[in-house]
């Protein structure tokens, strides 16, 4: 089964259970989001954004939330999507320290780096 397959069941699989919600996190506490995000899966990232109760700023064991998950991969459609989100914070640290920006530059992933960049300035001259 490939990523995008097992992230679907997974997803179906939370949101069939009766104490589940999009935010129900597995042993790493990682959620659908947060995996979706680390794929690159701009469409399930999509469907879960379609929900009211996604919480784009849930971090996982390691203080990891799914935008630097994404930024980490290069996924330039999905930073911008989390970007986009209310309680966005690309500023936000990891529990090693590193934030957004930091995992991008880490992985030499210039464009995804270049979007936290250009929002900065942007935010700047406002």
């Amino acid at each position: 089964m490939g990523t995008r397959e097992w992230l679907l069941r997974r997803c179906e699989d939370t949101f069939g259970r009766e104490d589940a919600t999009p935010d129900t996190a597995d042993e790493g506490c990682r959620t659908p989001l947060s995996w979706a995000a680390g794929n690159g899966d701009e469409d399930v990232v999509k469907m879960l954004f379609e929900r009211e109760d996604v919480t784009p700023s849930a971090a996982d064991n390691d203080g990891r939330k799914p935008l630097p998950w994404a930024a980490g991969k290069g996924c330039e459609g999905i930073v911008k999507m989390l970007l986009r989100q209310r309680d966005a914070n690309a500023d936000t640290a990891d529990n090693d320290g590193r934030t957004p920006l930091g995992w991008a530059e880490e992985w030499r992933l210039i464009r995804a780096a270049d979007i936290f960049l250009e929002r900065c300035c942007v935010l700047l001259l406002l």
